[in-house]
């Protein structure tokens, strides 16, 4: 539960993968550069925004969106670049703002699904109860193995 967010990617990388291997299951290993261009290049329900566009404050440029040829800027002035730096701030500053705001608006709503299921529970000193383990032993069975150790 407490891996939420890498758990969703997973499922979405699941999901959307399923959709374009082989019948032979083999061509996964092709199709994951494809899945991660399309999904840091997706605009985010909560933000607005793609994770692209937060890493680099910048949409991604594919290859079918212009000029395949290297290009080559002249030299930039140093006045030029502090400018650019201030505007790439800027935007930034921006943005993230923005992402905020949504996040925000979002809590109350992801509060109430998680509310749904959880149960309050309360613990005392000494007492007995069950340690979740998840971590795999080197050179031991792993297809029978017990998650959860205990009294």
């Amino acid at each position: 539960m407490s891996n939420g967010l890498t758990e969703r990617v997973h499922r979405v990388l699941h999901d959307s993968i399923a959709h374009y291997i082989d019948s032979s299951g083999t061509n996964w290993d092709l199709v994951v550069p494809f899945f991660l261009v399309a999904y840091r290049a997706t605009p985010h329900s909560t933000t607005g925004y793609s994770p692209f566009f937060l890493m680099h404050v910048g949409e991604m440029v594919l290859p079918n969106e212009g000029n395949l040829k290297a290009k080559v800027s002249p030299s930039i002035q140093e006045s030029e670049q502090i400018q650019r730096l201030e505007n790439l701030k800027s935007s930034l500053r921006k943005a993230y703002k923005e992402v905020r705001i949504n996040n925000q608006k979002m809590h109350p709503k992801n509060k109430v699904y998680y509310d749904k299921k959880a149960k309050k529970r309360t613990f005392e000193v000494n007492d007995r109860g069950f340690l979740y383990d998840p971590a795999r032993k080197p050179g031991r069975c792993h297809k029978f193995r017990r998650f959860w150790q205990g009294p």
